[in-house]
């Protein structure tokens, strides 16, 4: 029999194919190097850390300090829906069990416990993640996912911050409690804190109760042991992030901050810590499904309320010593803000934040609807009552502009990597002066007179006339040092990565602005220091200084 042919061997490869036979794997490879490099350099920008500290020959006179205490009260992860109504003052039960539960943080925005009371829609930067807002909110810089320093391995921070300046440039004393995250982003930083572990999100309590206990024993110590005070509540964020924002323990947690807030209100109202200021806030928002990081608006608009509560001035004296916290939400909270007529000063605020903002709001902040004559966070929305108010009330303040606007108010200097500008509405609210007749009292209605319709003042228009070109001096004061911050380190940034604003076609741009901002600053500075009674000069530069900084 024949054999079966046997199959012939395979030929060896060429010397060509062999040659490139790793070329696909390394063009896949290069590929994916390039579209990593790509998002690397689009998406997860880098920015470095300058250590430089503002120095004290910027400028002279330093605009003085206003309080002799700030309370900032942040809430993790707290959306504006949760204090004000949804958007277009729709039902609340129907949203869910987050939607405007926070009342007496809603009646604080409205007057309840101040005249000189509001709100804002407080909006960060992408990435909405803890950290990153943090450092927004003591530095005034722009965090990215990557943030190039000495100090980046060990988590802390190396640049200039807010809580540095109050120490050093007003003798401060500053302390942090609450959210762990404060002591690892600035260890040292606090002349006294007590911080709990913030990793495990399902547990909304112990970082919220700790916060608590440390604020309220803080307020009972005797006026003048500590200045600023920053307690950092962690319930709302971990509830969102366990249960999401419709379950009932968000109700639950909400309703105990709002507990800490009306306490800590009726606490400052009382005199016994002089002039305060109470700001509530959050660092950044939430998802309905409790998420956080990107740049959607649920997750980068919060909410900041701001009142000044308790005595006349940074140099009164209060007979009231020791007030702890105290009081149910059913209690009518004492009438505060050193001895302001409830109506007139109203009217006043009002009438002052509509000038500052028809020349500062330079950067098209204003909602639809919304002229620069008329702000609907004090007029609109004002003229109901405070359970009727809806979220999309609020006129926007960047977050960016909080460490500028809090330093300028206590008489320090910004930070030096601070990109941001002093808030019109808050410096009205707290820098402005206000005439009124009656003292503090208590609120009898449990709803505030916002409009302004009565009161028992004696305010006139042209008393309103010489007030806000005081104001519209003062702002202007505030204004001049903090161009010659942002200026000087815009420059600084450029040369130290030798980019910045030299790689979109130089500084002609900013130059032109900053020259206007200067020319019109020495003008309102020879106004102000002849005695003039105008503001012409002092509103120019208002204008031109807003348009340099946004």
């Amino acid at each position: 029999c024949n054999p079966s042919p046997r199959a012939a061997p395979p030929l060896p490869p060429s010397p060509r194919h062999v040659r490139y036979a790793w070329l696909p794997a390394a063009s896949a490879f290069a590929l994916a190097a390039a579209a990593l490099a790509l998002f690397c350099g689009g998406f997860m920008l880098a920015r470095v850390e300058l250590s430089t500290r503002s120095r004290g020959a910027q400028l002279r006179p330093q605009p003085p300090r206003l309080f002799d205490a700030v309370v900032v009260i942040v809430v993790d992860a707290l959306r504006p829906d949760m204090v004000f109504l949804p958007a277009g003052g729709g039902n609340a039960s129907a949203a869910g069990a987050h939607a405007a539960v926070m009342e007496r943080t809603r009646a604080l925005a409205a007057g309840e416990y101040s005249d000189l009371a509001t709100a804002l829609r407080f909006v960060a930067d992408a990435p909405t993640a803890t950290h990153q807002r943090l450092k927004a909110l003591v530095t005034g810089g722009l965090p990215t996912f990557v943030d190039i320093g000495d100090t980046f391995s060990s988590g802390a921070l190396g640049e200039d911050t807010i809580i540095e300046r109050l120490r050093e440039d007003i003798g401060g004393v500053v302390w942090g409690f609450g959210d762990d995250t404060w002591g690892k982003l600035l260890p040292g930083a606090f002349d006294h804190a007590r911080f709990f572990p913030s990793f495990e999100v399902k547990d909304l309590y112990t970082v919220d109760e700790g916060a608590a206990s440390e604020l309220s024993a803080a307020l009972e110590r005797p006026r003048g042991t500590w200045d600023v005070l920053i307690s950092h509540f962690l319930g709302v964020d971990h509830a969102g992030h366990t249960h999401a924002v419709a379950h009932e323990s968000m109700r639950e947690r909400l309703r105990f901050a709002d507990s800490v807030v009306d306490s800590t209100a009726r606490a400052l109202a009382s005199g016994a810590h002089g002039r305060a200021l109470l700001l509530v806030l959050g660092d950044h928002g939430q998802t309905m499904t409790g998420d956080h990081g990107g740049q959607d608006p649920e997750e980068t608009d919060s909410v900041l309320v701001a009142a000044v509560l308790g005595g006349g001035g940074a140099d009164s004296s209060s007979s009231a010593q020791g007030a702890g916290v105290g009081g149910g939400p059913g209690d009518s909270p004492v009438r505060g803000g050193g001895g302001l007529g409830r109506g007139g000063v109203r009217r006043q605020l009002h009438d002052h934040v509509k000038l500052l903002r028809a020349h500062a709001d330079m950067d098209g902040n204003a909602s639809a609807g919304e002229t620069a004559n008329a702000p609907r966070s004090l007029i609109r929305c004002s003229q109901t009552a405070v359970r009727t108010w809806a979220e999309d009330c609020l006129r926007v303040m960047p977050q960016l502009d909080f460490a500028a606007t809090l330093a300028m108010l206590m008489g320090a200097r910004v930070p030096y990597s601070s990109l941001g500008s002093v808030d019109p509405e808050l410096w009205a609210l707290a820098a402005g002066h206000y005439r009124g007749a009656s003292s503090s009292r208590e609120t009898g209605s449990g709803e505030s007179d916002p409009g302004g319709d009565g009161g028992e003042d004696d305010f006139s228009a042209e008393d309103s006339d010489g007030l806000a070109c005081e104001l519209a001096r003062s702002y202007s004061l505030a204004l001049e040092h903090n161009v010659v911050q942002v200026n000087e380190y815009v420059r600084a940034y450029g040369e130290a990565t030798r980019r910045g604003v030299q790689s979109v076609g130089g500084f002609n741009g900013i130059d032109a602005l900053y020259e206007a901002a200067s020319t019109t600053a020495d003008a309102a500075r020879d106004q102000r220091e002849l005695g003039s009674s105008g503001c012409e000069h002092a509103l120019a530069h208002v204008r031109a200084s807003r348009a340099y900084l946004t």
